[in-house]
């Protein structure tokens, strides 16, 4: 609020009259700093102690027109007409005073720093909005532009939705809508991070709305979330062996010839564990004899070609896929002596050309990554689909069969590589029963069976506890909710806030003008 001057001598000199007003408030920044100044530390303490008034100043705005459209619209026309007769358009002066109570009234608050000062400690919320709307506004129009120009808007544009005052009404609102999600992801047995999917989906909008839906309404073949995600793994796994290739020219390009010292050791090694003091151990022979074999074959081959660092990568490559890669898992002992002649092939490359390490660091997240995704959701090529569709499906439930979200981390790769609706997939095909899931089923009968028996002694309210248990627990009209809740936040988003920003700059208009004297 302005300070009210009461000093005889001020008040004739503010109003220029002798017959002075009391309690005139001041607006002007300059003799309001000598009147109450203040500091930037107080600004702080002001600032909180008024923000429950700003706000009220703030949500008033906004409901103004609605509450009182015509003291609004006689004050858009007053107001409009005056910046028509300052800008000549229009005949006569009567209106400008309304014209130029807006311009002072900005002026007052952003004109100076001493007015942007006591705006803030005055009214936060005003001052933040304002804030908010310049920010969006700018991530609006520039967002399109390349380069840092437009990742400066979009930046600028989450700076100003974060410091929105409408977040004070809308953030308490987003965190019961997770909660509810929660809830429901119990009664259905779906989830609750499918049934956020659901909303979000719909929130977004175009392809993602369209994969979701088509699941959960089943107008699309379960199957396609397998074959999309296997799709998505074979590109990954392009993706990584042309990286690959390119790096590798640099290596095929060297001619240096490498040693077999290294290579000679692992092969005494493998002999020491495969004699042990002239007894062998029949199992590992077989495995023994086709690495010596390969060491002896690649010996006796052209040095020019074979002893290079593209000729080794070759030897560690045939070490793999011949002998290495074709030992289970469970025959650790096997596994030892082959990876360690592959590890002495690799390691003796890697000494004589450095780039070689980082090319296979990079393949081998790649490859890690691939063998990862086949063992823990979508198996080989060609295994079945049903295993594949459990486990994908699987990742809409957070627990320790997930591996705590591990699955979904998994999911994102995949995303990433070429499946970008993976996820609304998956949401959509767990929300496509009418009946609960799992657990929830029994939980919602037995919900059902209390029901029943109130009803059957007369309780009557109860009638209302069946369908709502049900609807509740059912995941296709939980999700079909959930979507619809989305669509209406799409349109709140493309609508509804920059409706309410602009009913609340119309709205403050009679406030300015009507007694441009109060809230500054």
């Amino acid at each position: 609020m302005a300070t009210p001057v009461t000093d005889p001598a001020l008040l004739v000199e503010l109003n220029g009259s002798a017959a002075p007003t009391t309690g005139t408030p001041v607006t002007d920044p300059a003799v309001l700093a000598e009147l109450d100044p203040i500091s930037w530390s107080d600004v702080p303490g002001r600032a909180l102690t008024n923000a429950p008034s700003s706000l009220g100043n703030f949500v008033s705005d906004i409901v103004q027109p609605i509450l009182h459209p015509i003291d609004t619209a006689t004050a858009i026309k007053n107001v409009g007409q005056g910046y028509l007769e300052k800008g000549g358009l229009i005949s006569g002066d009567e209106h400008t005073q309304y014209a130029d109570a807006v311009n002072q009234y900005f002026a007052n608050r952003y004109g100076s720093t001493e007015g942007f000062k006591r705006a803030l400690a005055e009214d936060p919320a005003g001052v933040f909005g304002d804030i908010s709307t310049v920010l969006t506004g700018g991530e609006t129009a520039l967002a399109r532009l390349p380069g840092l120009a437009g990742k400066a808007a979009k930046v600028a544009g989450a700076a100003g939705r974060a410091i929105d005052p409408l977040n004070v009404v809308t953030k308490p609102a987003a965190g019961a809508v997770r909660m509810a999600d929660l809830g429901l992801g119990v009664t259905t047995g779906a989830g609750g991070d499918a049934i956020a999917a659901a909303r979000q989906a719909g929130r977004e909008g175009g392809a993602a709305s369209k994969a979701l839906t088509s699941q959960m309404r089943r107008n699309a073949p379960i199957d396609e979330i397998v074959t999309d995600a296997r799709a998505a793994a074979d590109q990954m796994k392009r993706d990584a062996q042309a990286t690959y290739q390119r790096e590798m020219a640099a290596t095929r390009a060297n001619p240096a010839q490498l040693q077999f010292n290294d290579i000679d050791a692992a092969v005494n090694r493998i002999d020491n564990i495969v004699n042990y003091h002239g007894r062998p151990r029949q199992e590992l022979l077989p495995i023994r004899d086709k690495l010596v074999d390969l060491v002896n074959e690649w010996k006796g081959r052209d040095p020019a070609f074979f002893y290079t660092p593209a000729g080794f990568d070759e030897l560690k490559k045939v070490v793999y896929e011949d002998v290495l890669g074709k030992i289970p898992f469970e025959d650790k002992a096997a596994r030892k002596i082959a990876g360690d002649l592959y590890d002495a092939v690799k390691g003796t490359i890697v000494k004589q050309d450095p780039t070689y390490a980082k090319t296979m660091a990079n393949y081998e997240k790649y490859s890690t990554a691939l063998r990862e995704i086949e063992r823990t959701l979508i198996g080989k090529p060609n295994a079945p689909v049903e295993p594949a569709l459990r486990k994908l499906t699987s990742i809409m439930r957070n627990n320790v069969n997930t591996n705590f979200g591990k699955r979904a981390d998994t999911v994102r790769q995949l995303e990433a590589a070429g499946a970008p609706q993976l996820t609304d997939k998956i949401a959509g095909a767990s929300l496509n029963s009418l009946a609960p899931r799992g657990l929830a089923q029994a939980a919602s009968g037995v919900e059902l069976f209390h029901a029943l028996g109130d009803l059957a002694s007369g309780h009557v309210g109860s009638l209302a506890l069946i369908p709502a248990t049900l609807a509740a627990g059912s995941p296709r009209l939980v999700g079909e909710g959930s979507h619809a809740l989305g669509v209406a936040q799409r349109y709140m988003d493309q609508v509804g806030y920059p409706a309410l920003e602009a009913s609340r700059q119309i709205g403050r208009v009679p406030r300015i003008y009507v007694s441009p004297n109060r809230d500054q």
